[in-house]
């Protein structure tokens, strides 16, 4: 394999074992419950600060981002100044979020990737990730709905890139990726749109009697750890819209 293809396979491979760990799982189980039985059946921050509190949700939030952040700026660094330019970590953003929604360790289920999102893009958009997560804590504290911030702040993340790399050689990739990630989000919000149209949406604060999304069979179980805490405090208690 030539020295340049497997500089992206290392890559996209890093990413995704990064990505894939079930953080909210194994928080969970050290404090002996199994979050994939309790409450809604998330994985993420939401459901495991819902059912183990907000400190712990907070703490999967944490990790979630962590696993994206992490990853992608050891790439950024190594490979920047390179021929490679950003590419690798472009490969590496990818794939974390990648192995968030589907991971390997969990049947090639997980969430919706918006915690990991948060850290990959963290590294990839510099001091402009203000823009987005701005964008998703307004939206989220005026409307009370975790979900609609999320799917607002994905749809800000190819603006953002092309505000941050405009000029730049490797500007294509990161929009790129942002209106890729945007597209994945969207789409695993879905379930989420359809009750938001249908006026049958929780809002953040509400309580459930029944799990909704969280229980969806197409993988919604961690979309919560992007809100829990940390950037989206309001999400803790909401219905496990992002993570």
């Amino acid at each position: 394999m030539e020295q340049g293809a497997l500089t992206f396979v290392v890559a996209a491979l890093v990413g995704y074992l990064c990505g894939a760990v079930p953080f909210g799982v194994l928080v969970a189980r050290a404090k002996g419950v199994d979050i994939t039985r309790t409450g809604s059946g998330n994985i993420g921050a939401t459901n495991v600060g819902r059912v183990l509190g907000p400190w712990t949700g907070r703490l999967v939030l944490f990790l979630d981002i962590l696993k994206g952040f992490a990853p992608t700026l050891g790439f950024l660094w190594f490979y920047r100044l390179t021929d490679y330019g950003l590419k690798p970590a472009v490969f590496t953003g990818f794939f974390a979020i990648a192995g968030h929604i589907a991971s390997p360790f969990l049947l090639f289920r997980g969430g919706k990737g918006v915690a990991t999102t948060v850290g990959v893009f963290g590294v990839l958009l510099g001091g402009w990730i203000v823009l987005p997560l701005a964008v998703w804590l307004v939206l989220a504290k005026v409307t009370r709905y975790v979900s609609v911030g999320s799917i607002a702040m994905a749809l800000c993340l190819p603006p953002a890139a092309w505000l941050q790399w405009k000029g730049s050689a490797d500007a294509g990739w990161i929009v790129g990726l942002g209106a890729v990630v945007a597209a994945i989000v969207i789409f695993r919000h879905r379930g989420n749109i359809m009750r938001l149209l249908q006026g049958e949406e929780h809002r953040y604060g509400e309580r459930k009697t029944e799990s909704s999304d969280e229980q969806d069979p197409t993988g919604g179980n961690a979309p919560d750890s992007s809100t829990a805490a940390g950037p989206e405090p309001a999400s803790v208690g909401a219905d496990g819209k992002d993570s």
